[in-house]
This record gives C-alpha cells, structure tokens and sequence, in this order.
C-alpha cells in the first residue's frame, strides 16, 4: 500500500483564483473570481500537499473533519492546541503534512497516492527525512522524470 497521498491544506494567504476551502460547507471549491453564493469571510486558500497517516508521537497533525485545527500527538490522545482550551480527541481522522507539491507536477490531482520512490523533496530522493514537514516535493511523472 502507498504510504503518501496529495491533499489540499489550508494555507495563510489571500483569497485569489484557485483552490479554497468553504470554511462553511467544509470543503475545497474552485474559486474563479465570481463569488456568487460565496461570502470572502468563508474561503480559505488551499494547496495541495504531500500527506501521510504514518504518525508518531510529537507529531502536529490534521483531522480531516477540522482542517483549520492543528493537532499535536502526545503519548496518550490527541490535544487539539489550536483552541483555549486543550480537548482531548480519539479515533479522529488524522494525517500529518509532510510537504507542498511542485507546481511543476500539474497533473497531481487531491487523493492520488505514492511511494516514497516517487517523491524528490528538495533535490533529494528517498533518503528525504519525514520529520521535516517543510519540503516542497517533486513528483515522478510518467515520463520517468521529476516535476
């Protein structure tokens, strides 16, 4: 089974063309520059990401049902360290950010899954560190090449 996979992540930045998350429907819509039913205070710019459910304990984390949420894993649950107040979460939907995709790799699309052989983060091959989340990652494509 492939261990990494692509995912839109929300990001800081300003509302633009392209990819953002509906805080309200919680879920990535495209964004053309006609807001129609959308109000600007629900969208969030997303990009699409290198992601992994392979945790470990001092890892920061993401729940799928709470995307602006980061999490960090500590020896017995999950504290949500984003809120007032610490929460205790289990059986969440987790996954940790590993890194941003190229923009090279144009035809990655969100769920697409890899080996860690079809990842260069940073020039790098597979001897690419996980515990490192700020890598930007070029994709094998099926041309052999990275993009």
């Amino acid at each position: 089974m492939k261990k990494y996979f692509a995912k839109y992540v929300p990001i800081e930045g300003k509302v633009k063309e392209g990819y953002h998350l509906d805080k309200n429907k919680n879920e990535i819509i495209y964004y053309n520059g006609d807001y129609g039913d959308v109000k600007p205070s629900f969208l969030i710019p997303v990009k699409l990401c290198i992601c992994t459910r392979e945790i470990k304990i001092g890892d920061m984390a993401k729940d799928t049902k709470q995307p602006l949420t980061d999490f960090y894993v500590d020896e017995k649950d999950i504290i949500r360290i984003k809120s007032g107040t610490d929460e205790l979460y289990s059986q969440m939907d987790l996954y940790k950010v590993v890194g941003k995709i190229s923009s090279e790799a144009s035809w990655v699309k969100e769920g697409d899954m890899f080996d860690r052989e079809d990842l260069m983060a940073n020039g790098v091959g597979v001897n690419w560190n996980d515990t490192y989340d700020n890598y930007t990652f070029k994709i094998k494509g099926k041309c052999g090449r990275f993009h």
